[in-house]
């Protein structure tokens, strides 16, 4: 439509007349004449069927959740500061003067409505008069459930666990619990209809907290000499929620269900990252002493990955246990190479485990055996007969790149 010009000019060069609309000459100098050949060009190219057009499909950009959103006085102070206190207060009528003259003192009730609005999955914010709504049932099912995980590992209870993993949120599960989730779940909640690695509760207050609450609350039923209940099916849902194993879940919740004729919320979780285990393969001693080399670091006794963004690279082990075993760490893994004992920190003694059997299985096992060529049986022997294929009885300890060994007891109550 635009004929080309070599001369530099502020004005719409002269237009063809494409359409060849008669109204119009071959070609157009005149300014009103190209803005009317122009309205009438781009009105026929954006010329839309208006009626009985499917909305189109909304495709999104990421499946990614935060899992755990707690916000922090420094978030907070930080923000407060890069406020221009120049510029006119907003509709709350607050002045950006005093924000900034005690940012420190207004950061503490900020700090605890924003993390009550959280706790309450019902946090919404506004950006240019919109109104946002965040979904945070899946993420807020995670917290509730690494705040349990770390009750127990930490003590609460009279006694510790060293090798509790921390729960992170899993796309695939969580999509597999929104595929399962109706109000007819609620029927299911018997312990013996519910499938291994999956929790089924529901409440009538509307809270995930309290359903997962009463999961934990099984633990009357606990018996922690022996890390299980005399009766499985009373503590089945504790167990799930406390294996140590698991490192994935994800979670479904509804509170629109209609149960004896009063309203209720259902929640289902499932769970991933180790063996369906009934015990819960709980290991007794100080937090996060005995966590696996692909959790080795401590999260405020939950075992996780180092993540150096955010500094949780905090390493517990020590590889060594006065009197049992002893081993080299590798502080940038947090992992231990034992030389004496066994075990994620060297603190376990090296000792086949019990044997209910008439003779010694593993006496005859030969050093070649051990490292048979056939995997299923080199773990099997590892597993059953580790002091003769992995481990040796005790000496002293040292640590990758310090000059001097040290003897650590570790709290076993």
């Amino acid at each position: 439509m635009l004929i080309k010009s070599n001369k530099s000019s502020n004005n719409i060069p002269p237009l063809q007349n494409i359409l060849k609309d008669k109204e119009f000459s071959d070609i157009v100098y005149e300014d009103s004449e190209k803005c009317d050949l122009l309205n009438k060009y781009l009105g026929l190219i954006s010329k839309l069927e208006e009626e009985n057009v499917p909305i189109p499909e909304f495709k999104e950009k990421t499946n990614t959740y935060i899992q755990d959103i707690y916000i922090n006085q420094n978030e907070i102070i930080d923000i407060i500061k890069t406020i221009d206190p120049n510029k006119a207060s907003g509709p709350d009528l607050i002045s950006h003067r005093m924000l900034k003259i005690c940012p420190k003192k207004v950061a503490v009730p900020l700090q605890i409505m924003l993390n009550k609005s959280l706790q309450q999955f019902c946090c919404s914010y506004s950006i240019s008069g919109y109104r946002i709504t965040l979904k945070t049932e899946p993420y807020q099912a995670v917290a509730i459930h690494n705040k349990y995980r770390r009750i127990l590992a930490n003590g609460a209870y009279n006694f510790y666990v060293a090798n509790m993993n921390k729960l992170h949120l899993n796309e695939s599960l969580q999509r597999k619990a929104e595929a399962m989730i109706n109000c007819e779940l609620f029927k299911s909640t018997e312990k013996d209809l519910v499938p291994e690695k999956m929790n089924i509760g529901f409440s009538k207050d509307e809270s995930i907290d309290s359903i997962i609450l009463e999961w934990f609350r099984e633990i009357r039923h606990f018996i922690p000499n022996f890390m299980t209940c005399l009766d499985v099916d009373s503590c089945r849902r504790f167990m799930t929620m406390i294996n140590s194993q698991y490192t994935q879940i994800g979670c479904a919740y509804t509170h629109q269900c209609m149960i004896n004729n009063k309203k209720a919320s259902v929640l289902i979780c499932l769970y991933d990252g180790g063996e369906i285990l009934i015990p819960p393969n709980l290991k007794r001693g100080s937090p996060c002493t005995k966590c696996s080399d692909a959790e080795g670091f401590c999260d405020n006794g939950l075992c996780v990955p180092c993540d150096t963004s955010s500094e949780l690279c905090d390493c517990r082990k020590t590889c060594n246990k006065s009197g049992v075993g002893s081993g080299i760490l590798n502080i940038s893994t947090c992992s231990c190479s034992c030389q004496f004992g066994m075990g994620p920190n060297c603190d376990e003694p090296c000792k086949n485990p019990e044997q209910y059997y008439d003779y010694d299985i593993c006496g005859p096992v030969t050093e070649s055996e051990c490292l048979s060529d056939d995997k299923e049986e080199r773990t099997l022997l590892r597993e059953f007969c580790p002091e003769q294929c992995t481990c040796k009885k005790f000496a002293n300890a040292t640590v990758q790149g310090a000059s001097s060994s040290y003897d650590v007891d570790y709290l076993d109550s």
